[in-house]
């Protein structure tokens, strides 16, 4: 019985010896926690160089005023005297004085090309270089267009735009009209018109006159034509 009770006592303290032990363990896990907490914490306070604050201030500032010369366009369209007039003052002026007309022929450019898709007719690159080509040879030369494109603020994208919607329309019309003209037009035409046609015989000029009488009258039942699918359109305009 002795040796019973003495085996007892000697278990007991040795599980109170191995928590004693559990617990000094953890609570030194616990205070080295906080010692690598407290380390990190006075790392991060660490005041920054000056000089690494002074390099990215200049930087920051270098690269504000590039941006600012390589950008300024989009912002500022002019300056008197070092006071900006800017851009969207700019654009304000012109869309109050222009904005509804050049919306509007946006608009009948769009609805231009939708009614030239549903008719199937297409412009190519092609197509519009030999129309360039005619411009060049009625002008002169290339520097003769240059000039005019200039004179009239058009770029190139500019007029290759514009050569398009003729050829949309030329095409157009001719697909959907109809406009045979007479020798009893044409004769009238020339006798109206005797003061563009001083000292030239009817027979030299019939086929030109034709020609430009059948021009005219193909715009004008294309005219009436595209204000009747405009009509018909659904358009909604915001400004």
């Amino acid at each position: 019985m002795a040796t019973r009770s003495t085996s007892k006592q000697s278990s007991k303290a040795s599980s109170a010896d191995r928590s004693q032990r559990q617990k000094r363990s953890r609570r030194q896990k616990v205070e080295a926690t906080q010692m690598e907490t407290v380390t990190m914490t006075q790392t991060s306070r660490h005041p920054v160089p000056f000089f690494v604050k002074l390099v990215v201030v200049v930087l920051i500032g270098v690269s504000l005023f590039w941006i600012a010369r390589k950008y300024r366009g989009s912002v500022i369209a002019a300056t008197v005297n070092k006071t900006p007039i800017l851009r969207y003052q700019l654009n304000q002026t012109l869309e109050k004085r222009y904005g509804k007309d050049e919306l509007e022929n946006m608009v009948n450019e769009e609805l231009l090309k939708q009614l030239a898709q549903r008719e199937d007719i297409v412009v190519s690159a092609d197509d519009i270089k030999k129309e360039r080509d005619v411009l060049v040879a009625q002008v002169g030369d290339e520097q003769s267009l240059q000039s005019a494109l200039q004179q009239y603020g058009m770029s190139e994208d500019d007029l290759a735009r514009q050569i398009r919607i003729k050829l949309f329309q030329d095409r157009l019309a001719v697909k959907l009209f109809s406009a045979e003209i007479s020798d009893d037009e044409a004769q009238k035409f020339f006798t109206d018109n005797q003061v563009l046609y001083e000292g030239k015989m009817f027979a030299d000029v019939v086929a030109d006159i034709k020609d430009q009488l059948k021009q005219q009258n193909l715009q004008q039942q294309f005219s009436d034509w595209f204000q009747a699918e405009r009509t018909k359109a659904s358009i909604q305009t915001y400004i």
